[in-house]
């Protein structure tokens, strides 16, 4: 049976209108998908459409926004649809706003409802502020507008959000992806340091509940296998890395790299071996029973992502290069699937404190299809992109080929 996508409200919301709702405060605590990060840019426009936005709505806030009404670090979107010019200057001219302003959009103490640094890691959580590169990841470049003046995502929230009905953890897939290099210079840590960090932040923000409130109403999710999210794709035929030895049946690369490369690939940074997805699967399992284990400790509850997003992965094209389930990175969700993520956090409130709450399926935003030269142009911006924010690194020796439709496609000559 297919998987119901939709959202649960408020009965009360649907009935009668927002305003006579029964307003429930929340603070959100997460990441890139938290944020509503699409195309690996965040805007208002994207974040308007994340599950953590939706869970508002249906709690009868209004919506918590990033203040960035043109999307952040370039227009990723309108670079693919328009083109960029063959001296890519609509490219520059996209992204150069955010190297020049690097004011935060919010104040300490000002109301929050979602707190999401985009490539946050969960220490990161804890210790990154504004004034911090951290590991070089895409918080780097938002976490200053994001994160009021020297404070970090976990200080940004205790200073903004008190007596709360409901707190939600939802973070670690940074951890996670850091295995793949995709996190600037970070890499996984520890099962047990990853608990330590995690109870930290999970401890904090259960404080931020009201007095009386049920520790039951503090809410953690558990992590998607990031393995089998579609931007993992088969090498080509053949491929070999730095060395020329041949990589084994199974190894996977980025979609944006295996577009572009037909047989080098640098063993461990751009290309990993079954052995090193079966490594990121397990822990992808350890960090799991660790937040279990969490939650049991402080009475929280879990909602279990990783279940959700196994449910939805046998719908189809769910791995389709041009998955409706992703954004076009094919890394971050669509809004067909932040729909359905917000509907689990909802059904598990309902089940924890708000019987009121019952599900309903209002529209998702139906996206054209691209054309054929956006789709082209798709792969040499996410890949320009990923280098941008540190996810890849240049290569040795590279090259550049140019074309009119294209732009700037880069390559790395090693074939």
């Amino acid at each position: 049976m297919r998987l119901r996508i939709g959202i649960t409200v408020a009965l009360g919301c649907l009935a009668a209108g927002p305003t006579v709702c029964a307003h429930e405060n929340v603070i959100i605590l997460g990441d890139s998908i938290t944020a509503g990060v699409s195309y690996l840019s965040l805007s208002d426009d994207s974040a308007r459409e994340s599950w953590a936005n939706r869970v508002l709505a249906a709690l009868g806030e209004p919506p918590d926004l990033p203040r960035l009404e043109s999307p952040a670090p370039a227009d990723f979107a309108r670079l693919a649809r328009d083109g960029w010019g063959f001296d890519a200057w609509r490219f520059v001219a996209s992204a150069l706003p955010w190297v020049l302003d690097r004011d935060s959009r919010f104040v300490a103490g000002e109301p929050r409802s979602i707190v999401a640094v985009p490539g946050e890691t969960v220490h990161e959580a804890l210790t990154q502020s504004s004034h911090d590169p951290g590991v070089g990841s895409t918080a780097s470049i938002l976490g200053p507008l994001l994160l009021p003046e020297g404070l970090t995502a976990i200080e940004t929230a205790e200073a903004s959000a008190r007596d709360l009905d409901w707190a939600i953890l939802w973070l670690g897939a940074n951890d996670l992806l850091s295995a793949f290099r995709l996190v600037g210079t970070a890499s996984p840590p520890t099962p047990d340091q990853f608990a330590r960090d995690y109870e930290e932040l999970a401890r904090r923000l259960g404080a931020l509940l009201a007095p009386g409130t049920p520790p039951s109403h503090l809410l953690l999710g558990t992590l998607p296998d990031v393995t089998e999210v579609p931007i993992w794709r088969p090498l080509p035929p053949g491929a070999r890395d730095e060395h020329g030895e041949p990589f084994e049946t199974g190894s996977v690369a980025s979609a944006f790299l295996v577009h572009f490369r037909d047989d080098r690939f640098e063993r461990g940074r751009e290309a990993f071996a079954p052995a090193d997805v079966a490594a990121v699967r397990e822990l992808v399992r350890e960090y799991d029973v660790r937040i279990r284990a969490i939650a049991d400790r402080l009475g929280a509850t879990v909602v279990d992502f990783g279940a959700l997003l196994k449910e939805l992965a046998r719908e189809p094209e769910w791995d389709a290069i041009d998955s409706p389930w992703f954004s076009p990175d094919l890394l971050h969700p669509s809004p067909r699937t932040h729909a359905a993520i917000a509907a689990r956090v909802l059904d598990v409130m309902g089940e924890v404190g708000s019987p009121a709450l019952a599900g309903t399926t209002p529209p998702v935003p139906v996206r054209p299809d691209p054309t054929a030269a956006e789709a082209s142009r798709r792969f040499a911006l996410m890949r320009t992109a990923m280098l941008g924010t540190g996810a890849y690194s240049f290569p040795p020796r590279p090259a550049v080929r140019l074309s009119v439709d294209v732009g700037g496609r880069l390559d790395d000559g090693r074939d």
